[in-house]
């Protein structure tokens, strides 16, 4: 044993918070990466972090972004380690460190930060460990169809949309709140495929299920709010798509702060909705806002491409506008494309995030296609405004007002 792995032995032996603090230290000093990258290449740290530290998402993806820059595809030989060890470790207790609820979460935090093909990997591993029971069968098909939509992956999410129909069919007792979620989970999915009308219907039943009173998280009811936002304006609804908007945007930051990544998704889809509807110069303000919370939380490696956080999509797009008076926006999809084969490419099963973003940007352009006739006015946006800064509504006043005064 080397002098590295004995000090990642004796790192491990720390409890959880401790070893967190030395592992953030290690961020500032670049000769320590292969010691930190030691200690993160066993899932069982991963997972330790993950599940017992308060801020343990924030930090492990910032060690995430390090050693992803540093090598490239750690990330991705995580998920086989995950796949390796897990196959010496069969029939584990749900509230194991490896476990279905922890291998369910690292799923998710593998699809936030756009992880999707490494997201997928563990989320197969959740599933087998769910086994025949329907409602952890579930939570994990609501979180896998999200990551098969986002990165393109169709013939997988058809599937998994089977698979969810048939196991709603006959499964008893589904918490209002998980029903909440695959139907925003199929909004998505349908949004992303250009499929507008079914992406409205299964957003407004998700928008009826939420129920605040329950213990639903928050996490959902925002993103519910941010993604009917999003079909509201392909569906050539303006009002509804505001006041969902604004109101994504107030209660991500009344719950989670200013700076939180539930902010900073909430308001570059605000961002989105001003360049819908023709408010260009406000959307750039908007937009500059958004990456300076993401560089506060993450630093710059953050704002790269092939790392980046947050809507690289609607960066690409947004960028396209600024290339318009020299080319059209495919032109400048190809000049990005360009680039990216410039570059080394992508390294064992990992996405190649650039590529998937483009592929993203057809139902961007529908949606802005849909509703550039309609100009925001400057007194709707000062009373956009108005609404982003004030405390948000009540859940069941969003849904009043969605469903009388803007139907």
């Amino acid at each position: 044993m080397n002098k590295r792995d004995i000090l990642a032995k004796e790192l491990e032996k720390l409890p959880t918070t401790f070893m967190l603090n030395v592992l953030e230290e290690m961020s500032h000093q670049p000769e320590l990466v292969h010691l930190q990258l030691e200690v993160l290449s066993n899932p069982v740290n991963v997972s330790k972090i993950l599940h017992t530290e308060p801020c343990g998402r924030e930090k492990m993806l910032k060690f995430f972004l390090i050693l992803e820059k540093s090598n490239a595809g750690f990330v991705w030989n995580l998920t086989e380690q995950y796949q390796t060890v897990m196959a010496l470790l069969p029939n584990l207790p749900d509230g194991h460190l490896l476990g279905f609820s922890n291998n369910l979460e690292l799923g998710s935090f593998l699809v936030e930060t756009g992880w999707y093909a490494e997201a997928s990997v563990v989320l197969s591993l959740a599933r087998s460990q769910a086994g025949c029971r329907p409602l952890e069968l579930l939570k994990t098909l609501r979180v896998a169809l999200v990551a098969e939509s986002l990165s393109s992956r169709y013939e997988e999410a058809s599937q998994t949309i089977a698979d969810i129909a048939k196991l709603i069919k006959h499964a008893k007792d589904v918490p209002m709140t998980l029903t909440a979620g695959l139907h925003h989970s199929l909004s998505v999915c349908f949004f992303e495929e250009s499929d507008f009308e079914g992406s409205y219907q299964h957003g407004v039943m998700a928008l009826q299920l939420l129920d605040d009173t329950i213990n639903c998280p928050y996490e959902t009811i925002v993103g519910t709010f941010r993604q009917l936002a999003k079909t509201c304006l392909a569906m050539k609804r303006p009002g509804q798509a505001r006041l969902l908007i604004t109101q994504a945007v107030s209660w991500s930051r009344h719950h989670f702060g200013a700076v939180s990544v539930p902010y900073a998704e909430a308001l570059e889809d605000f961002a989105f909705y001003l360049l819908a509807v023709n408010a260009y110069r406000d959307c750039l303000k908007v937009e500059s806002e958004v990456k300076d919370v993401y560089f506060n939380l993450f630093g710059h490696l953050c704002l790269q491409p092939e790392l980046a956080q947050g809507n690289l999509a609607f960066r690409l797009y947004l960028e396209s506008y600024g290339y318009k008076n020299i080319g059209s926006i495919d032109q400048y999809m190809d000049y990005v494309l360009d680039l990216d084969r410039g570059r080394s490419g992508t390294r064992n099963g990992t996405d190649d995030r650039q590529m998937l973003a483009i592929k993203r940007i057809p139902a961007m352009m529908a949606v802005t296609n849909a509703a550039h006739e309609e100009m925001l006015t400057s007194r709707e946006f000062e009373e956009a405004l108005e609404s982003i800064r004030a405390p948000p509504l009540m859940l069941d006043d969003v849904r009043k007002l969605f469903f009388t005064k803007f139907a």
